[in-house]
């Protein structure tokens, strides 16, 4: 099985997400990129705190023991959405994104230890920087250069306009759950393996 440890999102959250995707379709369709992205549907959004891959029965059992044994001590971390941007950059996006604000230690302390629990657990250590956000939506492979850059610019334009609708929404990470992935023709399936309750 496929598997990683997130927060999944409020209702809330995917609600006003779900609305600015359909802001930036509608303004990417007038011009004619909107076949070019793949936006996240809002019950998969999630902020991922580390990507498992593929994970034995054994593995994910040490996994839940070490998440249990480390989580409960961590603070909540009150959050709130902030503003759009793109991976890796404007003129190139391959994935277009909504960072936070808030209680960025607090979120750093949760994450360190969700990667010393995996460690623990086996997995091998993770080489990327921690960079909290939600995927909105992907880029097809296939699109230009120019394309690219044309929709980098629709979406920086955008994120002006979205910036006050962003900000508004404020919420609480209480809980990080366990996921398994599934990877289906019509998109990823995720389902809950294990929740673990943070300190209020």
């Amino acid at each position: 099985m496929r598997t990683f440890v997130a927060v999944e999102m409020p209702t809330a959250v995917r609600q006003v997400l779900a609305e600015v995707a359909q802001r930036l379709a509608r303004s990417l369709a007038d011009a004619q990129l909107a076949n070019l992205v793949r936006w996240t549907t809002p019950q998969n959004l999630h902020l991922t705190l580390r990507f498992l891959g593929e994970t034995s029965d054994a593995q994910r059992l040490s996994v839940e023991h070490e998440l249990a044994s480390r989580l409960p001590a961590q603070p909540a971390c009150p959050l709130a959405l902030h503003q759009l941007g793109c991976f890796p950059n404007w003129r190139r996006p391959n994935i277009i994104w909504v960072d936070f604000s808030g209680a960025s230690a607090e979120l750093m302390r949760v994450q360190t230890a969700v990667e010393g629990a995996v460690q623990a657990a086996g997995f091998a250590a993770e080489t990327r920087p921690f960079t909290p956000h939600l995927t909105i939506g992907r880029i097809a492979r296939d699109a230009s250069p120019s394309a690219r850059q044309q929709l980098g610019e629709h979406i920086q334009r955008a994120q002006t306009r979205c910036a006050a609708l962003l900000a508004a929404v404020h919420f609480t990470v209480s809980a990080v759950a366990f996921i398994q992935s599934d990877l289906r023709p019509s998109g990823p399936v995720y389902t809950t393996l294990a929740s673990y309750s943070l300190k209020g």
